[in-house]
């Protein structure tokens, strides 16, 4: 019987009873996955912001792990116009100086006459760059006696010797340009030609046209002349490596003798800066700890976290207590073995880091060095401790991936369950309505059988109706 005349036979409306036998069924069921599933989701979103604070805590430490920038030393110019300068050690010591420079380090660069064009033919034989009391010889042949083709052959054999060639169109005509890649007099060059073909290899014709004599001098090779407190330095560069043990000075422009400051000093603000974000970074890690798994009461009311009780919290929060308070033991000189040496301590209540700033910067001031490898000891510094520690649950494959994953399969699984109880329902529905269509085809001959009963009953003679 269709579903839509059920209930014509009984007067009874076996739809809505259906659906509600049904949703009855189901109803439970549905109420504890759609709990479960919420729990999940809230465990999912709790593990990810967690482990977003650890990363981000962990990622404070990248700067303390790195030794060379925790004792970092700053090299200063007064005029940056004239020259710069940088560190490039830990080890040199505060300290300034008076710099000059009186001259900047050139290449050499020479020009030839003016040809009518690029294409003019030069001549032929054997040209010879000696730089450095070395020299260098190049065949000219036919196929290369232009001045172009003698310009990109020069810059394809001599790439690595030092020298390359350029051609200049002025108002006068083409000139081939030969320049230095190097500055500094050790690496200004001559130029010479044999076997030129008119047996005269120093005269200003064919390929001898090319030879330092027949050249114009643009800009001659010198070297850089620097004074450090009345300390004359020279040097084939325009940067000065370790005349200043550990520092490299960059020279911009000569100022001849007039004197500008270079100042060396320690980094300490920078290595400052990195432990006060370190600190700020612990406490925020810990504060989203107690917000997932701690109770926030608020009058009589109050709500849990959404880890509360859960022992990987737990875990990350002692591992993160013993690391802060155990001790440097690998390096015995380094000055501090613990934090509360260089003022930073525990908040008995709260558990928070709080840093005494006056008692760091006299740390700071005091043993510079010293606080940097509390932190960056590569074998047992609070840093390095602290990175493995948080690695173990941070990283892909870690705890908390593995909790995330597991959710996300728990969720996947009340979804199989949910598909499950749907076909479930809807099997009891279909019985239920084969059932109650049965019952109400049953009602409806029996309710055709009393009219009809009623009918033959309602046309017999009354009761002494009958004549005697």
């Amino acid at each position: 019987m269709p579903i839509s005349s059920m209930g014509t036979g009984s007067g009874i409306d076996i739809r809505s009873l259906i659906d509600k036998l049904v949703a009855s069924e189901g109803e439970a069921r549905v109420k504890k996955l759609d709990k479960d599933e919420a729990t999940k989701l809230n465990k999912i979103s709790g593990y990810a912001n967690f482990k977003n604070a650890l990363v981000d805590f962990k990622q404070s430490l990248t700067g303390l792990k790195d030794i060379d920038e925790l004792t970092k030393r700053i090299a200063s110019s007064e005029d940056t116009s004239i020259f710069t300068a940088r560190s490039n050690s830990n080890n040199i010591k505060s300290a300034s100086y008076n710099i000059q420079v009186n001259s900047l380090a050139k290449a050499q660069k020479s020009s030839s006459k003016d040809f009518s064009s690029a294409s003019t033919v030069v001549g032929t034989g054997t040209l010879a760059f000696t730089v450095d009391d070395t020299v260098y010889s190049l065949d000219i042949n036919a196929q290369d006696q232009t001045l172009s083709g003698i310009k990109n052959k020069i810059n394809e054999s001599f790439s690595d010797v030092g020298i390359s060639a350029s051609l200049v169109t002025v108002d006068s005509g083409t000139r081939l340009v030969l320049s230095a890649k190097k500055t500094g007099i050790d690496n200004g060059f001559t130029v010479s030609v044999t076997n030129d073909g008119d047996a005269n290899n120093m005269n200003n014709l064919g390929l001898s046209q090319l030879i330092s004599s027949n050249l114009t001098v643009l800009q001659a090779a010198s070297d850089a002349s620097i004074k450090i407190d009345n300390l004359t330095v020279t040097s084939s560069e325009n940067s000065i490596e370790n005349a200043i043990e550990g520092v490299t000075i960059n020279l911009v422009k000569a100022d001849v003798n007039v004197d500008y400051k270079l100042n060396l000093s320690l980094d300490k603000y920078s290595t400052e800066s990195k432990i006060t974000q370190f600190v700020n970074s612990y406490n925020t890690a810990l504060l989203s700890i107690k917000d997932l798994s701690g109770y926030q009461s608020n009058g009589f009311e109050g709500q849990a976290g959404v880890l509360i009780g859960d022992a990987t919290i737990r875990a990350v929060q002692e591992n993160l207590r013993k690391e802060i308070n155990t001790a440097v033991m690998t390096e015995t000189t380094i000055g501090f073995k613990l934090l509360s040496q260089i003022g930073i301590t525990t908040n008995s209540k709260t558990g928070e880091l709080q840093i005494n700033s006056t008692k760091l910067k006299e740390s700071l001031e005091e043993n510079y060095d010293g606080v940097g490898k509390l932190f960056a000891n590569t074998q047992d510094g609070l840093a390095f401790r602290l990175d493995k520690s948080l690695s173990f649950f941070t990283q892909t494959g870690g705890v908390l991936y593995s909790k995330i994953i597991g959710m996300n399969e728990g969720i996947v699984d009340i979804k199989e369950q949910r598909v499950a109880l749907e076909m479930r329902l809807q099997n009891i529905e279909r019985r239920l309505v084969a059932q109650f269509s049965a019952m109400d085809s049953i009602l409806a001959g029996l309710n055709n059988m009393g009219e009809f009963l009623k009918r033959a009953l309602d046309g017999l003679p009354e009761p002494n109706s009958v004549k005697r």
